[in-house]
């Protein structure tokens, strides 16, 4: 072993569900939209990964509240993801390093605000805003 790592990091935990939106056969590739909790789409970059019913897929594309991954024929056979249709309910993971990262970036900076004693209504009452 080289000891290089070539996967995604995913756990296995759902982080929500989504619902097939489009599934779409192209060339040697079947392309998937699926709806993703608005709540986590922040968490979606194009080439990032994402896992689709505990399959770990690229990120093809990523909207407002949708993701498209890619799958090969060989996975589309091996998988229940294959099997799946629009309107189909998946179960998703989204990015454990994505998730880490949005987590430590966002650490504290509510707190801050509270401890200080600013807030959206503190700010309305002194007429700021």
């Amino acid at each position: 072993s080289n000891g290089r790592f070539g996967g995604h990091f995913v756990t296995g935990h759902v982080d929500g569900t989504g619902q097939i939106l489009t599934k779409n056969a192209k060339e040697n590739a079947i392309y998937i939209t699926i709806s993703v909790p608005p709540a986590f789409s922040h968490l979606l970059l194009m080439k990032g990964s994402v896992a689709i019913d505990g399959i770990s897929l690229t990120v093809f594309g990523a909207a407002d509240q949708t993701v498209t991954v890619s799958i090969i024929p060989h996975t589309a056979k091996e998988t229940v993801l294959g099997f799946k249709d629009v309107g189909d309910t998946v179960n998703i993971e989204f990015d454990m390093l994505a998730k880490y990262l949005y987590s430590f970036m966002n650490k504290g900076k509510e707190t801050a605000a509270e401890s200080s004693g600013v807030s959206e209504n503190f700010l309305k009452q002194t007429g700021f805003i």
